[in-house]
């Protein structure tokens, strides 16, 4: 393409938000990003430390009541996963 060419792809984008709803799913509607929230980033940070044997208790209480809260709202494997990270997490207090 040349230099300073509209970007089709992002034109693609822009128009399907304004379309009325298909009945398929977009690709870009699926495109998931890892470690944007905080809870992932907190598993992130357990899985480290878990390497490498250290983290603050504070820090890992503050956690463990975050996952509590998001148990709290899940549902299906969310709510699995999340409380399968809540254990992880409560064995690095140990």
């Amino acid at each position: 393409m040349p230099k300073n060419f509209p970007n089709p792809w992002a034109y693609y984008r822009a128009v399907e938000k304004i379309a009325p709803p298909k009945k398929d799913v977009s690709p870009w509607q699926l495109r998931r990003t890892f470690g944007q929230t905080r809870l992932e980033r907190g598993l992130v940070f357990v899985q480290k430390a878990e390497r490498q044997g250290g983290a603050s208790v504070s820090q890992v209480r503050l956690w463990i009541a975050e996952k509590e809260n998001a148990i709290k709202r899940a549902r299906g494997q969310r709510r699995a996963q999340l409380i399968v990270e809540k254990n992880r997490l409560e064995k690095l207090l140990k």
